[in-house]
């Protein structure tokens, strides 16, 4: 009796032990599957942008589910003994048989390339201004969300129309177009109007750096406090004839309002000594004349006046043109393909990038030489790119909004039938 209480009490603990086993893998795979996911999804970002730079097309293969499965199989025999008196030394003694421990784990994930219509269609449509916005509030800086969203500016005024695109590759070197980013900021050293790049500055040869003059109108705009204006308007197909139409049709009438979202001139994010000139433009935020006029999703007109001591310009028309999540990439590529001949950054430090740091403000951090740390790599045509881990808060801002554009671009009918991958 003694022999089988002690067989029954080794079999329960072995048994539980198994149990403590299987629970306690829980949370460290949880984490693990967490960490690789979230490293595929940098890297494979970073390989978009890298396919940009060489001009290759982009591909997307997202993990749309991921699972894991564990499990423990626990055999005990009973030892073989044998009774009766003058038994030796050797017969005394118990011998266990038939017991094994097997012990196996296995993951799987379904990975989904996205190549469908519906997927296409969205990427290449224009960015929202809802959705710039959107990542305004949610803590992006406003510079970049807006260089992310603007790909050109075409000013017409003075019987002269010009238009500039935000695309630094391909533009002379600094000897041609140095950089004048003393010029630019909430604190700048000299004045926005003593720029190179000014209209009333422009020279033969200054003309050429068409980048540089873009990047000129964008930082004045910064100055005026260009923002997104988000508001609530009568929503022109909600009549009494639809709402009839909804109900005799079994659905939802339309909605009495609709969002519409506008490019304007906000003077509480104005420079101080330009917030007196930004309440005389008649496209500032919340302005009557503002809601009054309608926008369009792939462009928004504003008007402005330059000023030079008594000299003022005539009234200029800027058109800001907006681009598409993967006209995005391509601008984030020819940054790459650009630098360090045209580096790339930030004036406007914020809540988000409180540093003046030039490694906190370049807009994309990328390096060709291996790190320690990587916070994403990838290899492609024989070479090796990494974003170091320490990079700046800038670059790790720039990730995180292209993995959100590209999540907002895929919608159900962008997943096609699902590829199982299953990993043993």
């Amino acid at each position: 009796m003694v022999l089988f209480r002690y067989c029954v009490i080794v079999s329960v603990s072995l048994f539980l032990g198994a149990c403590a086993v299987m629970d306690y893998q829980l949370e460290p795979r949880a984490g693990v599957i967490n960490h690789q996911t979230d490293n595929a999804r940098n890297n494979e970002i970073l390989l978009n942008i890298v396919r940009a730079s060489y001009s290759q097309p982009l591909n997307f293969v997202p993990i749309s589910k991921t699972s894991g499965t564990q499990s423990t199989d626990l055999k005990v025999g009973l030892p073989t003994f044998t009774l009766g008196p003058a038994q030796t030394i050797t017969q005394k003694q118990f011998a266990f048989a038939g017991n094994s421990w097997e012990n196996s784990s296995n993951g799987s994930f379904d990975s989904v390339p996205l190549a469908s219509h519906d997927f296409y269609a969205n990427m290449m449509s224009p960015i929202a201004l809802e959705t710039a916005n959107a990542l305004i509030h949610m803590g992006y800086s406003r510079e970049l969300v807006l260089n992310t969203m603007i790909a050109s500016i075409r000013v017409e005024g003075g019987g002269d129309v010009r238009e500039f695109r935000n695309d630094p590759f391909g533009e002379p070197g600094p000897d041609t177009c140095p950089e004048t980013g003393e010029h630019y900021g909430p604190q700048p050293v000299g004045l926005l109007n003593a720029s190179l790049y000014a209209p009333q500055r422009l020279n033969a040869i200054t003309a050429k750096c068409e980048y540089h003059r873009f990047q000129f109108l964008m930082q004045a705009g910064m100055a005026w406090g260009l923002n997104v204006q988000v508001t609530s308007v009568p929503n022109p197909a909600y009549t009494s004839d639809a709402v009839k139409q909804a109900k005799a049709a079994g659905k939802d009438a339309p909605s009495k309002t609709i969002s519409q979202a506008q490019l304007c001139f906000d003077p509480a994010f104005a420079r101080d000594d330009q917030k007196s000139i930004v309440m005389t433009f008649p496209d500032r935020c919340g302005s009557t004349s503002l809601d009054k006029k309608g926008t369009t999703t792939n462009q928004q007109v504003l008007r402005v006046r330059f000023g030079s001591g008594p000299r003022v310009s005539p009234e200029l028309t800027f058109t800001l043109k907006i681009r598409s999540t993967f006209s995005a990439f391509s601008y984030f590529g020819h940054m790459v393909r650009s630098y360090p001949t045209t580096p790339t950054r930030l004036y406007w430090p914020d809540r988000t990038v409180n540093s003046n740091d030039p490694w906190d403000l370049q807009v994309l951090t990328i390096s060709k030489a291996p790190s320690v740390g990587c916070f994403a790599s990838t290899y492609l045509n024989a070479e090796f790119f990494c974003v170091p881990s320490d990079a700046g808060e800038t670059t790790k801002q720039v990730f995180s909004m292209l993995s959100q554009l590209v999540a907002l671009s895929t919608t159900t009918g962008s997943l096609p039938s699902t590829l199982e991958v299953r990993l043993q």
